[in-house]
């Protein structure tokens, strides 16, 4: 059982708002995700989803985009992206999605959930702008960023009280954010940039628990060209925004 990770959907089937406005590479995309998602996902495999999911405005205008997820191969673990209008509270979503009959779909949010084969657990958070980037100010972005600061850190802590077991027992730790855990490029991180310039409260997080992966998204365009894949300390970074990863879900484990 395979574990994989696709975000940033930017689905669309009830409230048509075309993507190919963003250029040529979103032509067709949700077409495309279905073909790069079953030619590479198994029945018994989980893809994770952070952020981004849907265009509607409210959880019942996202019905026919969550009934395109559910048709597809896996079990999906979704979280919050800045554009998800539609979230509400995990009871809500959990009702609506059982009510809908969509058996494959379940939520993370202040806390954990596991991957259908139990290989992995799941931390996750939407993320916000860090201090320091640009576009970051006043009270509402340090109140945004302080609190999905600690909805980050609630819920790795919840992921490692579940993988706290002995070893060659214990899943992997994947955390989940749709923005990145930083505020410049992961190259100028990599490449030494001074710790003052590199840190934020979810880099501090994840030095603080260790997660084997750490997957992001939200970044497009230029800003996408910059998204680094490699190591800091223990974890390795994934950048899965399905415009740059040719609307395939990307194979972690």
């Amino acid at each position: 059982m395979a574990v994989f990770a696709i975000s940033d959907l930017h689905l669309s089937h009830a409230s048509q708002k075309p993507m190919d406005v963003f250029g040529p590479s979103w032509d067709r995309h949700a077409e495309r995700i279905a073909d790069g998602w079953a030619g590479a996902v198994s029945g018994g495999d989980t893809v994770l989803l952070p952020g981004d999911i849907s265009w509607a405005m409210r959880l019942e205008e996202a019905e026919a985009d969550f009934a395109f997820i559910d048709a597809l191969p896996g079990w999906k673990v979704v979280s919050k992206g800045n554009h998800d209008y539609w979230w509400t509270t995990l009871a809500k979503m959990r009702a609506f999605t059982a009510q809908r009959g969509f058996r494959s779909i379940s939520f993370v949010h202040n806390g954990a959930a596991a991957c259908a084969g139990g290989e992995a657990v799941v931390a996750a958070a939407r993320g916000w702008v860090c201090p320091g980037a640009p576009g970051f100010c006043g009270d509402d972005d340090e109140r945004l960023y302080a609190r999905e600061a600690g909805r980050f850190s609630r819920s790795l802590i919840d992921a490692r009280r579940i993988v706290a077991r002995p070893p060659g027992e214990a899943p992997r730790l994947i955390a989940m954010l749709h923005f990145p855990p930083f505020h410049r490029s992961f190259a100028q991180i990599a490449d030494g940039a001074p710790p003052a310039e590199r840190c934020s409260a979810f880099m501090d997080e994840i030095a603080a628990h260790s997660p084997d992966i750490c997957v992001y998204g939200h970044l497009h365009g230029d800003a996408a060209r910059g998204a680094y894949e490699g190591r800091v300390g223990a974890s390795r970074f994934v950048f899965v925004a399905a415009d740059s990863i040719g609307f395939r879900p990307r194979k972690l484990l």
